[in-house]
């Protein structure tokens, strides 16, 4: 049973090394692509003014504190 337990913790510390080689590796010594992943928000054409409503032609709803009338409309 001490060999067992001997083997699997020599094995979980050569799989952390090879994790921590891998995780190097890929992480100072890969290309840098971040250009590939940059959002350039000034080509993008947005036209959300053009939805918008008049400031007199607003539709607005009264909101009311009435939990009675709530629990009746809502059955």
């Amino acid at each position: 049973m001490k060999k067992f337990i001997s083997f699997c913790l020599k094995l979980l510390v050569i799989m952390t090394v090879i994790a921590g080689v891998v995780y190097v590796i890929k992480t100072y010594f890969s290309s840098d692509d971040e250009d590939e992943f940059v959002d350039d928000y000034k080509d993008l054409d947005f036209r959300l003014d053009e939805d918008l409503k008049d400031v007199n032609d607003r539709e607005y709803v009264t909101l009311s504190n009435n939990n009675e009338s709530n629990e009746s409309e809502s059955l």
